[in-house]
């Protein structure tokens, strides 16, 4: 066939990867009819201080001389990624560009009206419907795409039916991902029982939908044979079903036997009983969070949530904490919540904590509210008052009941919480939204790669850890303390060497990390990738680590 799929996605760090666009590589990759067919995934610096490409990044995608362009599309990056199709389209008019992902899904015929440079969305999952286009070469007539005729009228072809999952292969099995050490992720469900009125894919279709128990054995043992040590599991929660979660969990326990592999999830809390802690105890835990979210009942209602009976979550807390302590997931900024009921929330959270017995929260994500494109609290935005960040990603900056003037108080009332080491704050950008000064005051904790604890790592923490090293320093052979970093939330010490060469040393609290490279009193210290390992880089690591070590 000889044709060219490039599929690029927004990658601000090498820790970060799109795993749907690995699915819709390895689902061309396993079809034997697509063999003629190259695809290539590209990874495009991106950054929310500067959402947009300069023109290195349109060179790049029009080196790989594709014949379709497919962008893989959210609400961070639909922007930036429209302005890059147009500028693709305007040097190259043949290539046919096709767009996909949430934030195209819900609103495909708004983007071919308003982009010419589009000729084609796919609405929802992508991997049937993508194999059919390369198949027949063209985007007209297949189901789930909505196109734009000659004459620019849009034409919505039928909805495409719910993939069975066990027909669709792994892009970890097929060979055409391999994902970074720190950030390996698995999706052994789509779908949700849940019925948020902020969230827009459960419009995608009903119900659950599962791999293969043999495909989770595979996977895992995947990753053990690649010696990853940490997994995170993207599953809505892993425990809708009392039989699904104890063949999974066995699944896991033969695969991994020696438990090297610690696993991240979600669980949820209104389904937990004695049998599913016990099936999760076979899992090696190293996150395992829980999303309460709100106690107040009317910004649960107003969410599509049942309200949180506060009993029925102590005794799901103490079960779970024969597991493992939980991170708890709150969000600020619901629709319905007000200043009161979000310091009732933190509260609450303090309380569960402060349990006796085995420790039941490890820590609190606290989590900006976003209302996504297409969703039904979107449609009734009005009638709550909602004041929306646009463009961009659409966090709440406002509600009828919980003012802007209300928002700023409730990120001090959590920062000044008795128990504020409990909470990690989550999202950066809507800070700045607020107001200027805020970001100063919070560090966000980052997403998801590794784990997380309550407390962060100041400056003279690190100089304290480090001395008599410090930022400027000159070492032997030509080595030097480069300035601090912060990666994640947490603080890099830099050393920079003759060729560029550089060492890069992580400090974050002690118990954050499954392996860290080093484990002091106070610290687990991660060696991060730098682009050399060499024997020099290890003898500097290692004094570095001893260094610390001796410090404490």
């Amino acid at each position: 066939m000889g044709t060219g799929l490039t599929l690029p996605h927004v990658d601000g760090e090498a820790q970060r990867y799109n795993l749907a666009t690995a699915h819709l590589h390895a689902a061309v990759h396993a079809d034997p009819a697509l063999g003629g067919v190259e695809v290539r995934r590209l990874d495009l610096p991106f950054s929310l201080n500067a959402p947009c490409f300069d023109q290195a990044v349109v060179d790049e995608v029009l080196s790989t001389e594709p014949d379709w362009l497919g962008l893989s599309c959210y609400c961070w990056d639909l922007a930036p990624l429209l302005a890059l199709a147009a500028r693709v389209k305007a040097l190259h008019p043949p290539i046919r560009i096709v767009a996909g992902g949430p934030s195209a899904t819900f609103e495909a015929s708004s983007l071919l009206v308003n982009h010419a440079c589009l000729d084609a969305v796919v609405r929802g999952e992508g991997e049937l419907t993508l194999r059919q286009m390369l198949l027949r070469d063209d985007y007209r007539g297949v189901a789930g795409v909505t196109w734009r005729d000659e004459q620019g009228r849009v034409v919505e072809e039928l909805d495409r039916a719910a993939a069975d999952l066990s027909d669709l292969p792994s892009p970890l099995l097929e060979g055409v991902l391999t994902p970074p050490r720190q950030n390996l992720m698995f999706e052994f469900s789509r779908g949700c029982i849940y019925r948020c009125t902020y969230c827009a894919w459960k419009g995608q279709g009903p119900g659950m939908r599962f791999v293969s128990d043999e495909r989770v054995g595979h996977e895992v043992g995947w990753a053990v044979e690649h010696d990853y040590e940490h997994a995170f599991i993207i599953d809505s929660a892993i425990n809708h079903d009392d039989s699904r979660l104890e063949r999974f969990s066995a699944q896991i326990a033969r695969a991994d036997p020696t438990r090297h592999l610690a696993f991240s999830y979600f669980v949820n809390h209104s389904l937990l009983s004695k049998d599913q802690a016990r099936a999760l105890a076979r899992l090696r835990p190293h996150e395992i969070t829980v999303g309460l979210e709100t106690v107040n009942v009317r910004a649960a209602r107003a969410a599509g949530r049942r309200p949180v009976d506060r009993d029925e979550f102590i005794r799901a807390m103490d079960l779970l904490s024969e597991v493992a302590p939980a991170t708890l997931s709150i969000m600020l900024g619901m629709p319905g919540d007000d200043l009161e009921g979000f310091r009732s929330t933190l509260d609450f959270v303090a309380e569960v904590a402060e349990r006796k017995g085995k420790p039941r929260v490890r820590m609190a994500r606290v989590h900006w509210m976003l209302i996504a494109p297409g969703s039904k609290m979107w449609s009734l935005a009005d009638r709550h008052g909602l004041v929306i960040a646009q463009p961009g990603v659409p966090y709440v900056l406002g509600s009828s009941t919980f003012s802007r003037d209300q928002l700023i108080a409730a990120l001090h009332a959590m920062r000044e919480h008795p128990r504020s080491d409990l909470f990690v704050w989550e999202d950066a950008e809507p800070l700045g939204m607020l107001d200027p000064a805020l970001p100063s005051m919070f560090v966000a904790g980052g997403d998801h790669i590794g784990g997380r604890v309550a407390r962060q790592i100041s400056q003279t923490e690190v100089l304290q850890a480090i001395r008599p090293l410090e930022p400027g320093r000159w070492l032997r052979h030509e080595w030097r303390v480069g300035a601090f970093e912060h990666r994640h939330g947490w603080p890099v010490v830099v050393l920079e060497g003759p060729g560029n060469k550089r060492v890069m040393l992580q400090i974050r609290p002690r118990d954050a990390e499954p392996r860290p490279l080093a484990r002091t009193r106070r610290f687990d210290l991660v060696w991060l990738p730098s682009g050399g390992e060499g024997p020099e880089q290890h003898r500097l690591v290692k004094a570095l680590v001893e260094l610390i070590r001796s410090n404490e």
